[in-house]
């Protein structure tokens, strides 16, 4: 019960994100409820059962939260590691085209000077 409510929480939460088409106000619960083999009815009558025993409800309620929490660390985790990778490229790609960006200039100014670059036939009289 305690995965049910999970997945229920996320999907639930879902349904206002936009999706890979970028599309809105999906109910992805008919997706949960065929995920653990069962529909709104028998949901709703095993919700009833546990709600009378509310000690249970509330451990299983407390589970979930907790393992939600844990999950939502870890993805955070991910995203800050995902974030400093793509930062580090950022950096290394300005690096690089500022060495480019010099090298060019330092072409230009020849160029403009009208100094030609030293070529192999120069190099062997």
């Amino acid at each position: 019960m305690s995965l049910l409510l999970q997945e229920m929480v996320i999907a639930s939460s879902a349904k206002f994100m936009k999706n890979k088409e970028q599309q809105k106000n999906i109910n992805y619960m008919p997706l949960v409820y065929e995920k653990f083999k069962i529909d709104s009815t028998r949901f709703e009558t095993s919700n009833q059962y546990y709600m009378s025993t509310i000690d249970k409800y509330q451990e299983i309620l407390e589970g979930a939260k907790a393992n939600l929490e844990s999950r939502k660390d870890s993805f955070k985790e991910i995203k800050t590691r995902l974030d400093s990778l793509r930062i580090d490229s950022i950096n290394i790609v300005k690096k690089n085209q500022n060495k480019v960006d010099s090298l060019v200039f330092k072409n230009s100014k020849l160029q403009k000077l009208n100094i030609k670059k030293p070529t192999d036939r120069t190099l062997r009289k």
